[in-house]
């Protein structure tokens, strides 16, 4: 499968880095610092008994995120609530680029906001149940 992940804190990281580690193609979207980190040493998944690194593709403009001949599957947004309204804002121009989209987000009304700008047949109403934090950038 082909991911986008916009916002890569403690959820976008962990359900993101999970993934490519299974070996989908996962492309990060999140401010120049992650991005920075993730392309030079890799994004660092800690587990109670596993550590790893996966190495993605990460960067700060969504439009890179969509270049390639392949649609994307699925992007997750996994940003916070008062950011879905700019999300959706600018995913808009590449609604066409993206099978299905996921909120892992905290809040009630994420899920009807995303269906009111790409349709119920596009979301996915998703949930996470595993504690993460971020104990370092990457």
């Amino acid at each position: 499968m082909r991911i986008v992940v916009i916002g890569a804190g403690a959820i976008g990281g962990f359900v993101g880095g999970k993934l490519a580690a299974s070996g989908q193609d996962v492309t990060f979207v999140d401010r120049l610092p992650f991005v920075e980190v993730v392309r030079a040493t890799g994004l660092r998944i800690i587990e109670p008994d596993n550590t790893a690194t996966v190495h993605v593709k990460a960067t700060t403009e969504l439009g890179q995120a969509f270049d390639g001949s392949s649609q994307v599957d699925l992007v997750l947004v996994c940003v916070k609530t008062f950011h879905t309204q700019t999300v959706i804002d600018d995913l808009r121009p590449y609604a066409s680029c993206f099978r299905h989209i996921a909120s892992f987000q905290n809040g009630i009304s994420n899920d009807d906001l995303l269906m009111g700008a790409f349709g119920s047949d596009k979301v996915i109403a998703a949930t996470i149940t595993h504690p993460v934090t971020v104990p370092e950038l990457g």
